[in-house]
């Protein structure tokens, strides 16, 4: 019989995934459900086409476990783009997750706690940066260990049972010593990490990635969507430095006086390339930021 982590692992898709964790938080486990298992497989018959073990519902292809997944996911998919998943390995798992600490109003999340140390979180991407606040005020130095971090799209390759084994394989690379974030804008990069990793993409301190997220929030709140496709072109296709002058002044004498503070103030002409693509891809995880 499968078990709720047997389910979480064998999702096809983070729409699935998450219909399962929602259906896990209503309230008594949909495990509870006594179920037969299904004859062998043949011409005429067979077990449910989906988990290929439980027996058939009566006119259809599927078992009942499979099609409360199949309806929660009718719910929760005009979320799903901007929902993320968080794997994390932890010394001791926090009082409050036990709690409705993962609700975030109408929009559907959902928590899974893996005993003793481990715990799966699903909530939407701008939930991030306030989840891991709430964490450190509350614990500070108390809690260490691994938060990977990752969407729940771009997976032509891999399906997010197998992304989500991926973060479990990694969970205990680091010592726990300090409380770490792994960062993946692809689920696809759990396949190959080091790539990433030898970039200085991949994993930081807490503390780096807070003031990573908070600088994304700064960066999207005072440039415009368009300014922001015009200045990563100039960065990204510039080829030679008299051509990145040009545009990069063309482009600072249009923005307003409190994006030209904040460029100026970070120095970004001397960013590297990788820090550079980073903050665009934490825009995605970051609302806008008030700015006076």
């Amino acid at each position: 019989m499968l078990t709720e982590f047997d389910l979480l692992r064998r999702s096809q898709s983070g729409l699935e995934l998450l219909a399962i964790l929602t259906l896990l938080n209503k309230g008594p486990s949909i495990l509870s459900m006594q179920m037969e298992l299904g004859p062998p497989y043949s011409i005429l018959n067979g077990p449910c086409t989906k988990c290929w073990l439980n027996v058939r519902e009566a006119e259809h292809m599927y078992c009942e476990l499979c099609l409360s997944i199949m309806e929660y996911k009718k719910g929760v998919g005009k979320y799903i783009r901007n929902t993320a998943v968080i794997w994390g390995y932890l010394n001791r798992i926090p009082e409050y997750f036990h709690e409705n600490m993962w609700k975030t109003g109408n929009k559907p999340s959902g928590i899974y706690i893996h005993p003793p140390s481990s715990f799966l979180l699903m909530i939407p991407k701008d939930e991030i940066r306030l989840f891991l606040k709430e964490l450190t005020l509350r614990y500070g130095d108390d809690i260490q260990g691994l938060l990977q971090i990752f969407p729940t799209s771009g997976m032509k390759r891999i399906t997010m049972g197998e992304a989500l084994c991926r973060a479990i394989h990694y969970e205990n690379c680091y010592p726990l010593d300090n409380l770490r974030i792994r960062f993946y804008s692809n689920p696809l990069q759990l396949n190959r990490p080091h790539i990433r990793d030898s970039k200085g993409m991949l994993t930081f301190e807490i503390c780096e990635f807070l003031d990573l997220l908070e600088m994304a929030s700064i960066f999207r709140s005072l440039l415009t969507k368009d300014q922001q496709i015009d200045l990563y072109e100039i960065f990204t296709k510039c080829e030679d430095v008299r051509e990145l002058s040009f545009f990069w002044g063309r482009f600072y004498g249009v923005i307003g006086e409190k994006a030209k503070d904040m460029l100026s103030t970070w120095d970004i002409r001397q960013w590297s390339q990788n820090k550079f693509e980073l903050i665009y891809e934490l825009r995605d995880y970051v609302a806008f930021s008030k700015t006076d």
